[in-house]
């Protein structure tokens, strides 16, 4: 039996769910409006030009001016979204606007980030079948600090994050939209791959979706070869463009992935190949700058990733080293991954850390998730493309480390997933309060079992 607190809670999320258009748009309006507020007005955005983003703008600039065949363009990071920064640039310049290419690229930023607000009700509403809850995954997003201090750095996380959101909204609508939605949800994740290479893995869930959401197993192979079929041809163009730009060098999406992978795997925070394509360095994403520059040298060419690979394995650390060193980049995530790139200002790296204790906290709500197997309105599938999704994320920050913004990059589905859990088990807690109690003290307990080890 329902209580009155209840009854008011589904009265309130049913008037949203009736009205869902106008506060959506309201939601988007006003966190488009406070972005532009705060980064062109109290933000000192032109001090975020350091670190990978510099590296990253002068690529484009490079580009621009049709360098892409010089070795530093396609030897120590992936070309996609420098190429991608390059061909705004020339459209800037096509409108007179290219003097204020940087206020244009940060606006494009605050663009895409307020789609990607509407990528993720649109997904929140697949997932939840609720307009109501969905505007409320909405507006945590919109509103999500860091997110808003992120549009000022220029970095293809902003092109990636659309991309992903995206391909994964149009993989669970396919089924009401036909089979090219399918095909474009390929080439939307193709492009997300190939702008965070070490992400590839993703692609494994979204292929066995239609695999799990198909009533008929041959439907669902087909719709899968469909996706695949999209996001082969995306892939394999950027890599013939990779190929024709390096001379034929470089056979993959990019020459870094291998180089990140020996720095993690040998802990060390530069290497620097000198073979007869030239001499040049890559460098971990986050280094403190108070810390001992600890580097790597080899004469093997970033072109040839299976050496790296291999001499990545002759220093492989322990385990338990190895584990120790993902629990620390597991922190940095939520914690000083800006603080170590960027000079503080106006306290932002505060409100920052803040808002990640935050989002901190909600992932911990993710403890809950196998609940929502109770609730038959849930769409399991979703739930599972999200979840395949963020592991895939978790395996690059093992094997590559942590970028600036990484937690952007799966932070959509923790916001859906810790809502949904806490959804589920408040609405259904009479059934499911001592299982939970249960659950929640095994759980606490094999943490604490963890932590002792």
């Amino acid at each position: 039996m329902e209580t009155e607190d209840t009854k008011e809670s589904h009265t309130f999320f049913s008037f949203l769910d009736e009205n869902r258009s106008f506060f959506l748009g309201i939601i988007l309006i006003l966190s488009a409006y406070l972005k532009f507020i705060y980064l062109f007005h109290y933000s000192s955005y032109d001090i975020c030009l350091v670190s990978q983003m510099q590296t990253y703008w002068d690529a484009a600039v490079h580009s621009y001016y049709r360098g892409d065949f010089d070795p530093a363009q396609w030897s120590t990071l992936p070309t996609l979204g420098h190429v991608f920064l390059a061909w705004v640039f020339k459209l800037l310049y096509l409108a007179g606007l290219y003097p204020h290419k940087h206020e244009a690229i940060i606006g494009l930023n605050i663009l895409l980030s307020t789609l990607d607000a509407a990528l993720v009700y649109g997904i929140a509403m697949q997932v939840f079948a609720s307009g109501g809850y969905a505007l409320l995954v909405a507006a945590i997003y919109a509103f999500f600090f860091p997110i808003t201090f992120g549009d000022a750095l220029i970095l293809p996380i902003h092109p990636y994050l659309f991309a992903l959101l995206l391909g994964t909204y149009l993989m669970m609508t396919y089924l009401e939209q036909g089979k090219l939605y399918l095909f474009v949800s390929g080439v939307m994740i193709g492009i997300a791959a190939a702008l965070r290479p070490e992400t590839i893995l993703m692609v494994i869930p979204f292929l066995l979706y239609p695999l799990f959401a198909s009533d008929r197993r041959l439907a669902g192979w087909v719709r899968a070869l469909v996706f695949g079929l999209g996001f082969g041809t995306t892939v394999l163009l950027v890599i013939t463009q990779n190929n024709a730009v390096s001379s034929g060098k470089l056979h993959t999406l990019s020459a870094d992935t291998a180089p990140r992978y020996l720095l993690e795997m040998c802990q060390k925070d530069t290497i620097t190949s000198r073979s007869d394509i030239g001499t040049y360095t890559v460098r971990r994403y986050t280094v403190s700058p108070d810390a001992p520059i600890q580097e790597y040298n080899t004469t093997i060419p970033f072109t040839q990733p299976t050496l790296l690979l291999a001499e990545a394995h002759t220093c492989k650390k322990p385990a338990r080293t190895l584990l120790q060193a993902y629990a620390q980049k597991l922190h940095r995530i939520y914690s000083d991954t800006l603080s170590m790139v960027l000079p503080p200002y106006h306290g932002s790296i505060t409100y920052v850390l803040r808002f990640n204790i935050l989002a901190l906290w909600m992932t911990v709500l993710l403890v809950l998730l196998p609940f929502v197997v109770y609730d038959r309105h849930v769409m399991r599938s979703g739930v599972g493309l999200l979840i395949g999704t963020a592991a895939a994320q978790l395996i690059a920050l093992f094997a590559f480390g942590v970028e600036p913004c990484f937690l952007q990059g799966f932070f959509y589905g923790v916001v859906i997933l810790s809502v949904l859990s806490v959804i589920v088990v408040l609405s259904q807690f009479k059934q499911l309060w001592w299982k939970a109690g249960i659950y929640l003290l095994i759980v606490g307990g094999a943490i604490m079992l963890f932590y002792h080890l």
